[in-house]
């Protein structure tokens, strides 16, 4: 925290300080741990105390949460329906969670994804589109335009010339 004239200001808590604007403190203020925990248990169902201890670890050790703020919070996103727990005692993200938090891939659906070449013609193609557009501006960047014209003839094999120039 800061005070009214900017600066910085310190809680004392016995032999510890604290900064008031601890990073941690902030994000499960703002509800970064709500979304972390349905983040990790996207992939993989995962029992409460595996969930701190993969925290800890994805942290290297910076920040392991305590079970009272792990446990209160898995409650909560299984009383909203986000997350269930399981007769194991792992919890796993509901098809609510999933289908508000993380959408659907290709891969998921089992779709075709678009290939990386097929999506570079069609941005090529907005590109070109983009400069049509734009066509009174084009003379400011003749040159380039022509290169990359250029470039696009011998790629397709038909030799490219300066006569764009």
């Amino acid at each position: 925290m800061f005070d009214d004239i900017g600066r910085r200001t310190e809680r004392h808590y016995g032999s510890h300080r604290m900064w008031s604007d601890d990073p941690s403190r902030a994000f499960r203020r703002y509800g970064g741990m709500r979304f972390y925990v349905l983040w990790l248990l996207r992939s993989k169902g995962m029992k409460g105390s595996e969930i701190i201890n993969e925290i800890e670890s994805q942290t290297m050790g910076w920040w392991r949460p305590s079970p009272g703020t792990i446990y209160p919070l898995l409650s909560n996103l299984e009383k909203e329906g986000l997350i269930s727990r399981n007769q194991d005692l792992r919890y796993t993200l509901t098809e609510k969670a999933r289908s508000e938090f993380f959408p659907r891939t290709p891969e998921d659906t089992g779709e075709k994804r678009e290939s990386t070449l097929s999506r570079t013609i069609r941005e090529l193609d907005a590109c070109v589109t983009l400069l049509e557009d734009e066509k009174e501006k084009v003379g400011e960047v003749q040159k380039e335009v022509s290169d990359i014209v250029d470039r696009l003839e011998r790629l397709l094999g038909r030799g490219g010339s300066a006569a764009h120039n």
